[in-house]
């Protein structure tokens, strides 16, 4: 790749431009604050305050999922269907990708320790919420855990 870049450089006879560092504080989605800069927030922010819901300038995401839910039930009492429907149609595109980054990771930690790809088909079949499981694995992988106690320890009830 590197001979293949130097090549074309030579024949084009031009400078390529500096490439940026990646930074090295990666954004993944799931920082506390994370939720705060989405389109669902934009959109659920001004309309909470419109309807007078209490809800902090930076609240962390359950409460915002509360703030939500209850600005649904009052937006389907004054018949305001689209903005309930573009409400919603926002919060589900941002709570599939924050579910999808928490798999992800979950995964990928799990590799890392070790553990099979059994147990994490098993928890993914599981009824468990996935922020659930992360914060369960956390505390549970410094554990000596065999893996029918690791599985019950994440799935326990």
């Amino acid at each position: 790749m590197s001979d293949l870049r130097s090549q074309l450089i030579a024949k084009l006879g031009v400078e390529p431009p500096a490439q940026e560092a990646p930074d090295d504080t990666p954004n993944d989605g799931l920082d506390p604050d994370a939720h705060l800069a989405t389109e669902w927030f934009q959109v659920l922010a001004p309309l909470v305050r419109q309807y007078s819901i209490k809800m902090a300038n930076k609240p962390a995401y359950p409460a915002a999922q509360n703030a939500h839910h209850v600005l649904l039930k009052k937006l389907k009492a004054d018949g305001r269907r689209h903005e309930r429907n573009a409400l919603n149609e926002a919060y589900s595109r941002y709570a599939k990708r924050r579910e999808k980054r928490v798999w992800a990771q979950l995964k990928s930690e799990m590799n890392a320790a070790g553990q099979s790809a059994k147990l994490y088909r098993s928890l993914k079949a599981g009824s468990v919420p996935v922020e659930t499981l992360l914060s369960r694995w956390t505390r549970a992988r410094g554990r000596s855990l065999s893996t029918a106690e690791l599985r019950a320890e994440l799935l326990r009830g």
